[in-house]
């Protein structure tokens, strides 16, 4: 009874208690529809923009938008085309920026979304295409490496070479110094004796 007396005194009239809640509840959700609907609107922004810069044909910065789309909204309706548009742009004949990992990175995560079996052998074949793209690449680079250091390697043989060379053409040149004064010697000596045995 003490109670029910409490009551009436706080809220003479259980309509006024209702419109308070009302009120409470619906400042609240006011806030969550206004967020919902600021984070869409930024959504919708984003995806406006990296449609324009692909329709624009550039494709890296369309690829980078794209991806912070699928990074900053994962849980939206958006996601799959977002993570399927970066994987795609970052490979894109004519992207000036060809990134083969990142592209790989998004066809990775593509494959892990609930996609249709068709999609999803494409993804995969993508994705084994990639990996071997990017194994020729680094056996490509090896291969360059190797040839270069065997280069390098031969140009320094090449240059002892052609120093052992000098060096030959050196030695001769001084034997054939050496043998010229070793005749001269031999002609004066040759003379010498003539001219002892003479007297």
């Amino acid at each position: 009874m003490i109670f029910k007396g409490l009551e009436t005194i706080m809220f003479p009239n259980r309509l006024w208690l209702g419109a308070i809640i009302l009120v409470f509840v619906s400042a609240s959700g006011c806030t969550y529809i206004t967020e919902e609907y600021d984070h869409t609107m930024q959504l919708q922004n984003q995806l406006s923009q990296a449609a324009a810069l692909e329709d624009s044909q550039n494709y890296s910065e369309a690829a980078k938008e794209y991806g912070m789309i699928a990074e900053t909204y994962p849980d939206s309706f958006y996601y799959k085309k977002a993570v399927r548009k970066a994987a795609m742009l970052h490979i894109h004949p004519d992207n000036p920026h060809f990134d083969l990992d990142t592209s790989l990175q998004w066809f990775k995560i593509l494959s892990d979304l609930p996609i249709s079996s068709a999609e999803q052998e494409n993804v995969r074949v993508q994705i084994g295409l990639l990996e071997r793209i990017r194994d020729l690449q680094y056996s490509i680079y090896e291969f360059g490496y190797d040839a270069k250091k065997r280069l390098a390697t031969s140009e320094k043989q090449t240059n002892i070479l052609v120093e052992l060379n000098k060096r030959i053409q050196l030695l001769e040149s001084e034997l054939s110094w050496t043998r010229e004064e070793l005749r001269k010697m031999k002609e004066v000596d040759v003379l010498l004796h003539k001219s002892r045995n003479k007297n």
